[in-house]
């Protein structure tokens, strides 16, 4: 009578096996690639910023590009600038790969700039709002340029009363 249940058991749990619906969640193909610490998404003209290069296996948007940390995603032939010097991910010994950087004196070397925009939000958002512009997504925020950015002007100082 066991060995019943058993098969019993075993015909059901296949039944339910195999009507079971795929339930897997298929992201649409519009959306965007995924960050992970460290990445950022920036416009295609833009250089990748200190330390990260172009992946370019990974999707982007046909205006965009994805760059990721060097030095912890090192590919055979890829070069990045890390502070004033350059570096190539060369081949090194078993599966490890290698990585030769010039040896500039960096002493005063200031990091360029980096665009961050004039907004930012963060969460599960992938779009900047109505009348702003992508600037760089990074796998919590996207950046942002809004409105449009007027120059500062110069006030002039009040002149000095005259004296008399």
């Amino acid at each position: 009578m066991a060995t019943f249940s058993v098969w019993v058991g075993l015909a059901i749990l296949v039944v339910a096996v195999c009507g079971q619906q795929d339930n897997t969640i298929v992201e649409p193909l519009d959306s965007p690639s995924p960050l992970y610490p460290g990445e950022v998404e920036i416009l295609r003209d833009t250089p990748c910023p200190n330390g990260l290069y172009e992946d370019t296996d990974r999707p982007a948007a046909t205006d965009t590009k994805i760059c990721v940390e060097a030095r912890l995603n090192c590919r055979i032939g890829v070069t990045w600038q890390s502070m004033c010097n350059n570096c190539t991910c060369k081949e090194g010994s078993g599966n490890l790969p290698s990585i030769e950087c010039t040896q500039e004196d960096c002493f005063g070397y200031e990091l360029p700039e980096e665009d961050l925009g004039n907004s930012n939000i963060c969460g599960d958002v992938y779009e900047c709002p109505e009348g702003c512009v992508f600037v760089r997504r990074t796998s919590s925020c996207i950046y942002c340029r809004c409105g449009t950015v007027e120059p500062a002007n110069e006030e002039t100082a009040p002149a000095e009363p005259e004296t008399q």
